[in-house]
């Protein structure tokens, strides 16, 4: 467990919606599976590194590390890496390991956006609704505590 001590190491993937229209961007802290969420016309390279950038800048401090998948719409990572000041790994191909908070997030998001969602019809409030739940959600792996308390906690020690 002391490999999660660190606040600041995130994993990060896309969710594509049915016939590729639209998807969620996807980020989860490892310490705290604290979870962002953000809505993309399509999952571009440009248009990932943008959402990246405005949901992960302001928690800047908190942002040391990011490990995604080996998908093209992470081909922005140089970018991403300069604007937020952060390291970019990649997972190995074809393995769950490198991103498993990551994966365990997106099967809860497919509970609520199921397979064959097309995002594009999605509504911000409908995602961040869901981005709440994830995050005041009480976790047996935190203690009981939700992501948001643990997040916070961590922030504020420095």
């Amino acid at each position: 467990m002391a490999a999660k001590a660190r606040l600041g190491d995130w994993e990060g993937d896309t969710i594509v919606g049915v016939r590729h229209q639209g998807a969620l961007l996807t980020y989860v802290a490892h310490t705290s599976l604290f979870t962002t969420i953000s809505k993309l016309s399509r999952p571009t390279a440009q248009a990932t590194h943008r959402a990246t950038v405005q949901r992960l800048a302001p928690l800047r401090h908190h942002v040391h590390t990011i490990t995604y998948d080996n998908g093209k719409e992470f081909a922005g990572h140089r970018a991403t890496t300069q604007r937020l000041r952060a390291q970019v790994f990649f997972a190995t191909p074809y393995s769950r390991v490198g991103t498993r908070s990551e994966r365990a997030h997106e099967d809860l998001i497919r509970d609520l956006f199921p397979k064959g969602t097309d995002f594009t019809t999605i509504h911000p409030t409908a995602m961040a609704k869901v981005e709440r739940l994830l995050n005041r959600r009480p976790r047996k792996s935190l203690g009981v505590h939700t992501s948001n308390e643990v997040f916070h906690a961590l922030a504020n020690r420095g």
